[in-house]
């Protein structure tokens, strides 16, 4: 698994280290608008709104129900957002 964090840490070093030597302001541009991009893309924290888990960039349910039989309640919990893409940290 790619650790997000590592990569923007070495996309802003590899900046820091090559910009003053090479490439042109239209190339640096493109490179810092991946890099917010990428950096846009980090996992949320879901917030709770009264007894449901949802994405705080656009306020989407972040998990499902569905009742099999009269006592058995299947909760499930999504990765990501199904609205605006994000990951999901649920354990932060």
């Amino acid at each position: 698994m790619i650790d997000r964090d590592k990569v923007i840490n070495g996309l802003e070093q590899f900046r820091s280290d090559l910009k003053p030597f090479c490439g042109n302001h239209a190339d640096w541009e493109r490179f810092d608008a991946a890099l917010a991009m990428l950096k846009e893309r980090e996992a949320v924290k879901p917030y709770i709104d009264i007894d449901e888990a949802k994405c705080p960039i656009c306020k989407v349910k972040l998990t499902r129900q569905e009742l099999f039989g009269d006592d058995v309640l299947f909760e499930d919990f999504f990765d990501y957002c199904p609205h605006c893409g994000r990951s999901v940290k649920w354990d932060a």
